[in-house]
């Protein structure tokens, strides 16, 4: 579930602790002019532990840990991550580097879920338009990957939430199923992170946390627009068949997109209404598949016992 972990530490006494752990290896050195002020350097240097990125900058130390590629010995993280390898990852950060978990704050967090798409994984990523009212737009340096977020009046992307939708399979076709498809959630937000009940990683040690990562992840997935160019219309009546045809076109949804808000939950339900009566409703099925894997990872995984690291 958990892809990303993004601490800023501030605490001095904590720094030059870690600065001078035995454990971290050098990876560089970096000075920078302030382009302000060319008499100020910025200095940050980089170390790293089994892929965990530890940045000492002049006043403060930035972490980035991926706790499923750390649990995967930094290879990939195609493969699913449950709750307790998660709390077993994190509670081995903890004991390597004998700290307490409550002195690392988190800034940033990525989390989701990969299930096998009923259809071809391209055809699934092609026909995912948006996910709430924000259109999905292509990556630039992936294929088959598609990222959502709103837009500040310059255009700039928001850092508050993004949602990401990607053919996995594709990427990592060596580690999972070829049609593996990735629902994922990013936030640069301390105010959206703390709705997941997250402050610090000592939070990511509590099961509790994960059934809030699990309904975040439903409610966000069900926020989701596919315009399902694979649904089968021989049940429908001709005046049906014309309304579904007229809503698979992209066209549609960009115009009802510029009226008021209530005019796309009002034709998204509609839609959806109409796909139920097909019989072969994808977004149902994918809704049921992420369900289905959030309980594997999290509430089945209840009776499993968390390794604690000696």
């Amino acid at each position: 579930m958990i892809d990303l972990v993004r601490s800023q530490v501030r605490d001095v006494q904590l720094i030059d602790y870690l600065r001078q752990h035995p454990k971290l290896e050098w990876v560089s050195n970096e000075d920078k002019f302030n382009r302000f002020d060319f008499e100020v350097v910025k200095t940050k240097h980089v170390r790293q532990f089994k892929g965990i990125l530890f940045r000492f900058f002049d006043d403060r130390l930035d972490i980035i840990f991926k706790p499923h590629f750390y649990f995967n010995d930094d290879r990939h993280n195609a493969n699913d991550f449950s709750m307790n390898s998660s709390i077993t990852t994190i509670l081995e950060f903890q004991r390597t580097f004998q700290v307490d978990l409550q002195q690392f704050p988190v800034f940033g967090f990525e989390y989701g879920v990969n299930v096998i798409s009923p259809l071809d994984v391209k055809d699934l990523i092609t026909y995912a338009y948006a996910h709430d009212r924000n259109e999905f737009r292509n990556d630039a340096d992936l294929g088959f990957s598609k990222r959502s977020f709103s837009t500040d009046k310059r255009g700039k992307a928001n850092t508050y939430k993004t949602v990401k939708f990607y053919a996995k399979g594709i990427q990592q076709v060596s580690h999972c199923h070829p049609d593996t498809v990735r629902f994922e959630i990013k936030s640069q937000s301390r105010k959206f992170i703390r709705q997941l009940d997250i402050v610090t990683m000592y939070d990511l040690t509590k099961p509790e946390v994960y059934a809030k990562l699990a309904e975040s992840i439903i409610e966000e997935f069900d926020a989701m627009l596919i315009l399902d160019g694979s649904a089968d219309t021989s049940r429908l009546s001709a005046s049906d068949r014309f309304k579904l045809t007229n809503y698979q076109n992209t066209m549609t949804w960009y115009r009802i997109l510029q009226q008021h808000r209530n005019a796309f939950s009002r034709n998204k339900k509609t839609y959806h209404d109409l796909l139920d009566k097909t019989g072969t409703h994808l977004k149902r099925q994918l809704s049921i598949a992420v369900q289905s894997k959030l309980y594997e990872l999290t509430e089945a995984s209840v009776g499993e016992q968390v390794q604690i690291p000696i």
